[in-house]
């Protein structure tokens, strides 16, 4: 079972990001997951914990609405997925992902996963201030 319900609530953010946000991750934590288990699978995913989110908001548009020119997610999760030769594993962490240049032709997106990891580590009170400057 995959489980988003606790980024309902700032699921207008998501989108804002990207209009399959929830595709979007469990691809980039396959991916991520697959550069030392190739051919990895979520077969169930949760997240735990309420997002941890930074916005940095740039000057407002003609609309009068500022503009945001990056922005910033933090998503403690459990998970388990299965892979060729490795079988069956449960993982424990946080995903980050960083947009810089928000809709701009140079935009930049970077993504973090710190298996073990908790938002208290890696959220907004945590590593993803650098992250999220350091893009």
């Amino acid at each position: 079972m995959i489980n988003f319900e606790k980024c309902k609530e700032t699921e207008h953010m998501l989108l804002s990001i990207c209009p399959t946000p929830y595709e979007a991750i469990i691809e980039e934590l396959e991916s991520l997951l697959s550069k030392s288990r190739p051919s990895t699978k979520i077969r169930g995913f949760s997240i735990t914990e309420v997002p941890s989110w930074l916005v940095s908001v740039g000057p407002e548009n003609l609309d009068g609405m500022a503009n945001v020119s990056r922005i910033g997610i933090s998503l403690e999760f459990q998970l388990n997925a299965t892979s060729p030769g490795y079988g069956k594993s449960d993982l424990h962490g946080v995903f980050t992902w960083i947009i810089a240049n928000v809709g701009r032709e140079d935009r930049k997106s970077q993504f973090w996963l710190d298996v073990n990891g908790t938002l208290a580590e890696f959220g907004n009170d945590g590593e993803m201030i650098s992250r999220f400057y350091g893009l």
